[in-house]
């Protein structure tokens, strides 16, 4: 029994009618071009899908930078205020600890806590047409 070669004949024929010109191809052959073919457009689609999602990662990445921006903007504008309130702090802290030595040295008692605020007068309603 004969094993039959299967082949595709490929047939050109010119407008002009002049020449012919046929060539054969395995069947294999065919097979795998057809299969780097369907191969080919699938890594396409996949390359194409793949660079979408760049465009979109880059696209969110120049949001996240611009907020980014904006917020250590708003972080050296605290620092800048708040380097500001210390600086005037100085003074009044300087206050604080002088005015309880001013205070004894006039004879006025006065009782500090912790946190600076007057003990003597804690939970006294003062008013002031009483002076």
């Amino acid at each position: 029994m004969r094993i039959k070669k299967r082949c595709f004949t490929v047939l050109i024929i010119p407008h002009n009618e002049e020449h012919t010109f046929s060539f054969r191809l395995p069947l294999f052959v065919v097979q795998a071009l057809v299969a780097l073919f369907v191969l080919g457009i699938i890594c396409f689609l996949v390359l194409i899908n793949q660079y979408r999602d760049v465009l979109d990662q880059a696209g969110e990445a120049r949001q996240l930078r611009e907020t980014n921006r904006i917020q250590q903007q708003v972080i050296d504008r605290f620092a800048d205020e708040t380097q500001s309130l210390l600086e005037q702090m100085g003074p009044v802290e300087d206050l604080a600890e002088i005015l309880p030595e001013e205070a004894e040295k006039l004879g006025i008692p006065v009782a500090v806590e912790e946190g600076g605020a007057q003990e003597e007068n804690k939970g006294k309603e003062t008013d002031p047409q009483e002076s």
